[in-house]
This record gives C-alpha cells, structure tokens and sequence, in this order.
C-alpha cells in the first residue's frame, strides 16, 4: 500500500526515512538541506525525557554525541550475560545472518528471534532500566526494549586477512540526515586489533561550519547513494580529530550516528562480541 501511495504521490518521499530523496533537480535546489533542518527542528521540539541520575550523562552526550559507560553491568549480570553470549556463539546460532565488509566478517542475530526464556541474563539486559532510560532520552520518545521498540542485535565480528577489498565500515561517515541513536554493550575487551569504534566528537551538529553546504553537493550527485564519506580535509577544515574508543569489556558505548564515525580497521584473526541496540524512527512523525 506504501508503494502505491508513493508512485501516486512521489513528493511524499520526502518525509520518508530514505537517505537521499532521488531528484537532482530538487536537490540543486536544497531539498536535501531542508530536510535535514526540518529533522533537527523536529528532534529539537520534542520534550527530553531525562531522569535526574541522567542529567550528568545526557547533557555530556548531547554536547558531544557520544558517551561511555565502564562497567555497565554488575559484575554477576555481566558474567551470566557474556556466558549466554558464549553459548550462542558456540551453538552456532549466529550463523543465520552474516555479511561481508571487505576482508572482516560480521555475524549478525536478531535478539527477539531467540528463545528468550532460554536467555534470562539478556532477557533481563532488554528490561534493564538505566538502558531503557538512555534510549527514551536520546530518543525523545517512550522506549520499551523488550517490546522491540529498537533493534538489538548480537554481533560477532571477525578481522579477515588482508585481500585488497575495502572494508567500507573503516570510511568515515554519517549514517543519515536525522538523529539516530546506537549503543554497543562490548562482551570482550576492545583493543585496536579487534576493530574499535571511532568517533569525532561535536559532529552531530548539523551546523558545523560547511557542513550543509556539502550535504547539498553530495544530494545533487544522482550516483551518490547510502551514507555521505567524510574526507580528512572536512575534520581539517573543522579543526577536529577522531577519537578511538578502545574499552574494557562491559563497556556500553553510546552515539548519535548523525555524527561522524567509523570502525578501525583491525588485525587478522582477532574478533569480538557485541550486543548493539539500534534507535531509528521517521524524524518528521
């Protein structure tokens, strides 16, 4: 019914969640920039729903769009959850889903299509109030974990050997025109040989200085398609450095992906687990 609404009416694609609305016409005329603007005013309007033990957290993550918390877990939840993530792993469950970014393998599995009563330490991750918490306040919206307001997945990465294929995840990026929200509760260490997350911090802000002008060059490009790369001239330009969050396990990282980030290339061989929570709803209803 969708589709047939927007072969109708193909202007209502600009409300979508489409990363790039196809009309270079329309972007020559700023139609791209707009709707960046319209999300931000959007997000901006909404009432912040913010618990007082939070106010620390989220006004450093709003100011920064990225915060880590060490020892998310107690250490008895940490260690019962990591064991069912061992069990996953060595059953083989993950296999269901995998994807290949140039040389590196990462396995994905939709939590919510396990037996959830086979797992009561993630069961009990899912309902954990501090998390639901973070992600009704970065979201400006009611989010209940456990009734699959967001996506949660476990995610097994794995360093391959170095082919010549490029690893587009190791390409500094935004993810798309809105605020989206991510989080990754780390079951191993993260070093620089497993692939780490980086970030540049302030970047979530869509008025950085040029930053509109080159979000309007990438939409009039009819072969542009997915996330806009960012170059090292643009953090040069910006006077600003990426960030490696290397960590201890049961570690949650959070970020707003409108920000620029990417994953560090790492070494052959190494790996790691992750439960990852993934927030991304129409930024205009």
């Amino acid at each position: 019914m969708t589709q047939i609404v927007y072969r109708l009416f193909p202007f209502l694609k600009i409300f979508t969640m489409d990363k790039l609305v196809k009309s270079s016409w329309m972007n020559k005329l700023g139609l791209q920039v707009w709707r960046m603007k319209l999300a931000h005013k959007k997000y901006n309007s909404k009432t912040s729903i913010i618990p007082d033990e939070l106010l620390g957290i989220m006004n450093d993550f709003e100011k920064n769009g990225l915060y880590q918390i060490d020892n998310f877990l107690s250490t008895l939840e940490f260690e019962g959850l990591k064991r069912e993530c061992q069990n996953i792993k060595e059953e083989g469950l993950y296999k269901k889903y995998s994807r290949k970014d140039g040389p590196n393998t990462i396995y994905m599995l939709d939590v919510f299509s396990l037996d959830l009563s086979k797992y009561p330490y993630l069961t009990s991750l899912l309902s954990n109030t501090k998390l639901n918490a973070l992600f009704t306040a970065m979201e400006r919206r009611p989010i209940n974990i456990l009734k699959k307001s967001i996506i949660v997945q476990f995610q097994y990465l794995v360093q391959g050997e170095d082919d010549g294929s490029h690893d587009p995840e190791t390409d500094l990026h935004a993810d798309t025109f809105f605020n989206t929200h991510k989080a990754w509760l780390y079951m191993d260490d993260v070093n620089v040989e497993n692939g780490p997350f980086v970030f540049v911090p302030t970047t979530h802000n869509i008025f950085l200085d040029g930053r509109l002008d080159r979000e309007k060059e990438f939409s009039k490009d009819i072969n542009s398609k997915g996330s806009r790369r960012v170059m090292k001239e643009e953090l040069k330009h910006l006077s600003l450095s990426e960030s490696v969050y290397t960590c201890s396990a049961n570690t949650l990282v959070m970020a707003n992906t409108l920000g620029y980030h990417r994953r560090l290339r790492g070494k052959a061989g190494h790996e790691r687990l992750t439960i990852a929570f993934s927030a991304r709803s129409n930024p205009f209803f």
